[in-house]
């Protein structure tokens, strides 16, 4: 397995909670020591499966000086896509989920505890400028197949799928939905700047095929989740997630706040 150089580099935007580093992963100022203000000492500490998180934003992340959105952005304290923090500890201060102390390579501080910003665990990054998008997986744990049509994604061991095909107009990726799944629920989220809906759909397993991915590589579950991302008038990507559990969710979550592709709206 071969994991692929970067072709995307986000115009760097500094917004509350993210901000834009190298494309290494490395903050590109000068490294800093970043000392914690009178808002507290973090007040619980992660457990030793959740120590390290990997930045999911293709803007990257500010850090803070302390628990606090007023709290400054010092020059240095910023993590870019793809970059591993270790935790150090959690504040439950607001916004909700709170707030991780991290450290990186140049820096320590505070970042929101906001699940499409950064996830748990190590990832690694997949890029192809021919299939036109980048994206993180779990590092180790999770493999990849690309075909004629469309890369496959999924557990070294397992059955789950996140399958990404691309096509020049919606036509062109098929129909939405399984034949023989009923809609579950319907909701609205932006993938890298792109607002789509996100559609759950549950059905009896196994089933066939989509006639759009390769037998031999997606095996049909009893849960199906779905994204049809309009890029541009002849640039359009679906995200398919083929699982079982609700617990495996998460999973597809990740890998959606994680992706990148050269488009204005997703380096913006």
């Amino acid at each position: 397995m071969g994991v692929m150089s970067r072709f995307l580099i986000p115009t760097c935007l500094l917004v509350t909670a993210t901000a834009c580093g190298s494309a290494t992963g490395i903050a590109s100022n000068a490294p800093i020591v970043i000392q914690t203000e009178t808002a507290g000492p973090a007040t619980a500490v992660p457990t030793p499966d959740n120590t390290v998180r990997t930045v999911l934003s293709s803007l990257g992340i500010n850090f803070h000086t302390s628990p606090s959105l007023t709290a400054p952005h010092p020059a240095g304290g910023a993590a870019a896509w793809s970059t591993i923090l270790t935790v150090l500890g959690h504040d439950p201060s607001p916004p909700a989920g709170g707030w991780y102390q991290v450290k990186g390579q140049t820096a320590t501080g505070w970042i929101v505890a906001d699940p499409t910003l950064t996830a748990p665990g190590s990832f690694t990054s997949y890029a192809s400028q021919a299939k036109g998008f980048s994206v993180l997986y779990p590092l180790n744990s999770w493999t990849f197949i690309e075909e004629t049509n469309d890369v496959v994604f999924h557990p070294q061991s397992g059955t789950e799928t996140i399958v990404v095909r691309s096509g020049a107009s919606l036509a062109a990726l098929g129909g939405a939905g399984l034949n023989g799944y009923t809609q579950a629920s319907d909701t609205s989220e932006v993938v890298c700047g792109v607002t789509s809906d996100l559609i759950t759909y549950t059905g009896s397993a196994p089933a066939a095929a989509s006639a759009a991915v390769s037998p031999a590589a997606v095996t049909q579950l009893s849960k199906f989740a779905q994204i049809r991302l309009k890029l541009d008038a002849t640039h359009y990507l679906d995200l398919e997630h083929n699982y079982d559990t609700s617990d495996e969710s998460i999973n597809f979550d990740n890998f959606y706040n994680s992706l990148t592709f050269p488009f204005p709206q997703c380096q913006k």
